[in-house]
């Protein structure tokens, strides 16, 4: 296990380098193989298009909507997330245009289902997105993660997170009382798999604001 120090991190655009928001759409990329491979078509996609909506405001990738894990100077986690009813893409239409059909196809099926479920409800914050680099895992860092982020924005939101129902460590580190963490399931459902099939199981977790923190 590694010794070196974990900090957990608001994004500051003016600090990141090229290699940083590869590292940020690599990490993004390689949450969930059923959604994001079919949104982007590869990692090299992705790694042109995520920079760019890290850049944007009021957009589901923004920069605020991000806190990530670094390692010494190395970023090893993020966690992404929406807040204010930020699940447009926040581009132009030209811009949209240009994307891919495969994101244009999963936007329409992935993305808009969670804007039609959580926007318009200011009470609430929805967490997407939490992945430690796999050379990394086990060192607690997605842990330290949940914790800022909770820290964060669970006195004033209930937070709700979405979670494939086989990643078993993920939905234990969440719920097992012993973490503190204080989600609860609340509901099982259907979601999006590779090829725009909606049979993949997820459990919805769901943590209540609590004014005490």
């Amino acid at each position: 296990m590694s010794t070196q120090k974990i900090f957990i991190t608001e994004i500051e655009l003016s600090k990141l380098n090229k290699s940083d928001l590869i590292t940020i759409s690599d990490l993004i990329y390689g949450t969930d193989d059923d959604i994001y491979s079919d949104v982007f078509g590869s990692k090299e996609v992705a790694r042109e298009i995520i920079p760019n909506l890290i850049n944007k405001t009021n957009c589901i990738f923004s920069s605020e909507n991000i806190l990530i894990a670094r390692s010494d100077k190395e970023i090893v986690g993020v966690i992404v997330f929406s807040q204010n009813n930020s699940f447009s893409l926040g581009l132009s239409r030209e811009d949209y245009k240009n994307l891919p059909d495969s994101f244009k196809n999963v936007n329409e099926i992935y993305f808009n289902g969670l804007a039609d479920e959580y926007s318009n409800k200011p009470h609430l914050i929805y967490g997407f997105c939490v992945c430690v680099r796999e050379d990394k895992r086990r060192e607690n860092i997605g842990a330290m993660l949940l914790h800022r982020f909770i820290e964060e924005h669970g006195k004033t939101k209930d937070i709700y997170l979405d979670i494939v129902a086989s990643n078993y460590p993920c939905i234990q580190l969440c719920t097992d009382k012993k973490n503190g963490f204080g989600f609860e399931l609340y509901k099982t459902f259907l979601d999006y798999r590779k090829g725009g099939f909606m049979d993949l199981e997820c459990n919805g977790l769901r943590r209540v604001r609590d004014m005490s923190l």
